[in-house]
């Protein structure tokens, strides 16, 4: 996944956690989370994000 450059999550109640190994994709310019679990949702908003990668998480 060398060139991934958006992912869209949606709706993974038992999705706790997003791999270490996605922030490190330098292709990577955006990651969006729609209904995430409260474990999920706190994890990412303490995330700090790599230059030009854009984190949008939808409660």
């Amino acid at each position: 996944m060398p060139c991934l450059q958006s992912l869209i999550i949606r709706r993974c109640r038992k999705l706790d956690n997003l791999p270490d190994e996605l922030w490190s994709l330098t292709a990577l310019r955006q990651v969006q989370v729609q209904g995430p679990n409260r474990a999920l949702s706190l994890a990412l908003r303490n995330l700090e994000m790599k230059d030009g990668c854009k984190l949008m998480i939808e409660d």
